[in-house]
Order: structure tokens, then C-alpha cells, then sequence
């Protein structure tokens, strides 16, 4: 549940996986899931979350690896690649977050889920046609590789992203048809289902329609259409009769409580990186109320606890890079104010008599994670 890439990121991810891993012990001297227990041994990935509204479309970014950073989908892909069966249960999933359970070959909605994106790239515009095209292209290639790699028709994810598409299915024999002709332009026969329209004059969804039909939405009726779900189901009993396991599965729980095991991994995590965002803030207020000012004694004095307190706020966006400082930007830039700062200590002299003098406050605002000092 809450935000993919922040509430559920690559380390509670590869947590869970490990633990997976240690309860199952069931891996070959290679590393690889032993052939008689890929059926039996499941990750199950309930799915209740979104990415960041206000980035749209790019939350898909905090999946994939950013330099020295291994994006959210990594630990799972390789998981797949050793032959552990991971399976998703799609309740919600929006914008970036729509895309990770389609890294799956294994996927069960529940009846009330939705899968889709709240922007449209048709409204992506940085001031120049050409390159906001290439720049489209780009984003739509990495996405569609999400659903090659769980093997999903690629052509369903265009009309999720761009409302320029027509998408029409047509299930005969239970293989579905696709076609991205105008309705009006369709073969004259029965059994053609209108998916998405492309937004066009009459057919464009009043503006606060946030679900409409201008873009695909894949709720769990039209996931069966598109191949894309298993089945639909609102128990984990319910999916593990669709396995074939109803019978022995058994979910893993703590020993002091009820949670699974996997709550208290997301838990702790989502603990302390509240704690970090908490901590961040603090030294924020604190650099804010320490002015370098006052007599030389006061102003060495000030320098040496703001020079503390970037450091402390290195320690947190460290610790948890992968949400609040992917880039190393933040990093890079405190590190500079410490350096600017221990210059400042060279340069400054004892004071000749008569009192205050020395440079101003330790620093300005910033966002807990997104700006310090």
C-alpha cells in the first residue's frame, strides 16, 4: 500500500525477497529455484499504490536503476530470472505504479482495481515538436519493454499513455483481436468492444473525468479481454484456488503478532524513512535558528554545529538515497557548504576588540529530502 518508490522501494522490496528466499530455502548451489518447488513456493504482491501524481507518466523512472541506484524492478526481475513464481494482485495501481505488475507473467485483479495512468504524454510539451516526440518515444519504448518482459501484447500500452489512439477488441475464440481503427471504420460484424476512442472533438471526456475512455483503463474485465489478468479475485484464498494450491498454501506470519512477515518489512521501512523526513526537518529548523554571527568564539561555534548538522542530513539522504535523494545532488551540494563553510573558519580572524562581526545565518529553507538548508 501508499506510493511506489517511496512507501515500497527497492529496499523493503529486496527485504522481502530475501526473506522469501530464507522461509523457502529452496535454491539450487546455482542460486536457482529447484524445479519441484517453482509451483508451490509464490511470492504473492498485493498491489494498492500509485507513484507521485505530479510526475504523471515519468514515475515509471523510479523503477528503473539511476546510476550507482538498482531500481525498484530489479530485485524482482532477477528473482523471476532464478525461477521463483511471483505473482501480483492488482487493487490499484496507478501512473508508474501500473506498469510493475506487468513485469509479471502472473497477474489477478481484484474486482474493483484499476490500472491506468491520470496524464496524458499528448500534453507533454517542453517547447519544441521534434523533441518532445523523441522524448515520447522515448518514455513509451521503456514502458512497452514492461510488458514484452511479462509477456503481454506491447500495442496495449500506447492507449494507456496517448489519447490520440483508437483501441477496439474483438474476443473469438477466446484469442482476442485488437484494432486501432475509428469505430466507424471497423469490419461490419459482431463481437467489437470500443476500448478507448482518441479524445477527438465530440468523443474528448469532459475535463474532469478522471476515468474515462480517452485513454485505456484496464479495470478487471477488460484485463481478461486484454490477457492481461488470470482471473479476478478478492481473497487470497480466492487466488489460491486459481493456482491449484487451495488446500496447503499458508501465509507467513511474525511470531509476536498477526502481521506477515512482509507487513513488518514495509512497516519498518515506511518507520524510518518517516523518521528521516522528521529528522530532516529538524536540521532544517535548527541551521535556520544558528546565524554565524556574534564573537569570533560564537561564530567558530556555529560554524562547527552547521557543519554537524549538513552531515547528519548527508547520514539520512544516505541511508535512504533511493526516496529522498536519487540523484546525489543534495549530497553533493551540502558537501560544498561544508567546504565553504571550514573556509570561512580559515578566513576568519579573533575579533580586535568591540563585538559581533562574521558571516550571516547557516542556512535557508528547504523541503524535508528535497532541500536542505
Amino acid at each position: 500500500n501508499g506510493s511506489l518508490g517511496e512507501d515500497f522501494s527497492y529496499t523493503p522490496l529486496s527485504g522481502l525477497i530475501d526473506d522469501a528466499d530464507r522461509i523457502f530455502d529452496d535454491k539450487d548451489a546455482n542460486g536457482y529455484v529447484k524445479e519441484q518447488f517453482r509451483d508451490k513456493h509464490i511470492i504473492l504482491i498485493s498491489l494498492n499504490a500509485e507513484t507521485d501524481v505530479r510526475r504523471g507518466f515519468d514515475g515509471i523512472w523510479v523503477m528503473e536503476d539511476e546510476g550507482s541506484l538498482i531500481g525498484i524492478k530489479t530485485p524482482l526481475v532477477e528473482e523471476m530470472k532464478k525461477g521463483r513464481k511471483v505473482v501480483f494482485w492488482v487493487k490499484h495501481a496507478v501512473n508508474g505504479a501500473a506498469l510493475f505488475p506487468l513485469l509479471s507473467p502472473n497477474i489477478y485483479f481484484s474486482s474493483d482495481a484499476r490500472m491506468g495512468f491520470t496524464t496524458d504524454l499528448e500534453d507533454f510539451d517542453i517547447g519544441d515538436d521534434v523533441v518532445d516526440e523523441k522524448q515520447i518515444s522515448l518514455r513509451v519504448g521503456t514502458a512497452e519493454g514492461y510488458l514484452i518482459n511479462g509477456g503481454y501484447d506491447y500495442r496495449i500500452l500506447k492507449p494507456m499513455v496517448r489519447s490520440r489512439y483508437w483501441l477496439s477488441i474483438n474476443i473469438k475464440g477466446g484469442t482476442p483481436e485488437f484494432s486501432t481503427e475509428p469505430w466507424d471504420q471497423l469490419p461490419n460484424e459482431a463481437g467489437w468492444i470500443l476500448l478507448t476512442d482518441n479524445g477527438d472533438g465530440d468523443y474528448a471526456d469532459p475535463d474532469d473525468t478522471l476515468w474515462g475512455n480517452d485513454r485505456l483503463v484496464v479495470d478487471a474485465q477488460k484485463a481478461k479481454w486484454l490477457g492481461v489478468s488470470d482471473g479476478t479475485a478478492d481473497t487470497i484464498g480466492e487466488i489460491a484456488f486459481n493456482l491449484g494450491i487451495e488446500r496447503n498454501y499458508v501465509v507467513v506470519t511474525n511470531d509476536d503478532d498477526f502481521d506477515t512477515k512482509a507487513d513488518r518489512i514495509m512497516r519498518d521501512w515506511r518507520d524510518g524513512l518517516n523518521q528521516a523526513k522528521s529528522s530532516l526537518q529538524r536540521i532544517i529548523e535548527e541551521i535556520r535558528e544558528t546565524p554565524i554571527a556574534g564573537t569570533y568564539d560564537d561564530r567558530r561555534e556555529a560554524r562547527g554545529k552547521v557543519i554537524n548538522l549538513y552531515k547528519q542530513a548527508i547520514s539520512w539522504l544516505r541511508r535512504y538515497e533511493e526516496v529522498l535523494d536519487r540523484s546525489g545532488s543534495q549530497r553533493s551540494e551540502l558537501r560544498t557548504r561544508i567546504e565553504a563553510l571550514k573556509l570561512d573558519a580559515q578566513l576568519d580572524k579573533p575579533d580586535r576588540g568591540g563585538g559581533g562581526g562574521g558571516g550571516g545565518g547557516g542556512g535557508g529553507g528547504g523541503r524535508p529530502g528535497r532541500g536542505i538548508g
